[in-house]
């Protein structure tokens, strides 16, 4: 009888080892499985990354732009037949202000886009937004054939 009941009882411990499908085991040592229905980190990484370009796509999409809270100073010198920088690099609706710190002989500070048409001197300041619209837009000096003299330069918006 004895052995029958310990039979019996390895029987029923077996038995509940092979019918239980849950098992404790600390989250440290758990491996993920192929045959795992939920998204394991990397998952979830990446699941973000596909997700957060769209919403930067969303709000290049936008209408209205949205300006640059910091105003761009520029010194900027000038003379026969060049402006100095030949660049200015402004975001979309910023307020630029080009200070003319040189200059030589008569000329003007020319924007079209901008309907910008302003004489220059020494201590000078022109002051303007940048188009919201990104692209080139070139500035030069109308005198005479300065601009073609190369007294001509590009406001970048980006």
């Amino acid at each position: 009888m004895n052995r029958f009941f310990f039979v019996f009882c390895a029987m029923i411990m077996l038995g509940a080892g092979c019918g239980s499908s849950s098992t404790v085991v600390p989250a440290a040592t758990t491996a993920p499985t192929q045959a795992s229905p939920s998204p394991s980190v990397n998952e979830v990484e990446t699941s973000v990354k596909i997700i957060s370009p769209s919403i930067h796509e969303s709000e290049k999409a936008s209408s209205v732009p949205i300006a640059d809270p910091v105003p761009l100073s520029i010194t900027m010198t000038s003379g026969n037949f060049f402006f100095d920088p030949a660049t200015i690099t402004a975001s979309p609706g910023q307020s630029v202000s080009v200070t003319f710190t040189g200059n030589e002989g008569v000329h003007t500070f020319v924007i079209d886009e901008l309907e910008l048409k302003k004489t220059i001197s020494v201590g000078t300041v022109v002051t303007f937004t940048a188009p919201s619209t990104p692209g080139s837009y070139a500035y030069y000096c109308d005198i005479g054939a300065h601009r073609k003299l190369g007294m001509e330069g590009v406001l970048v918006v980006k």
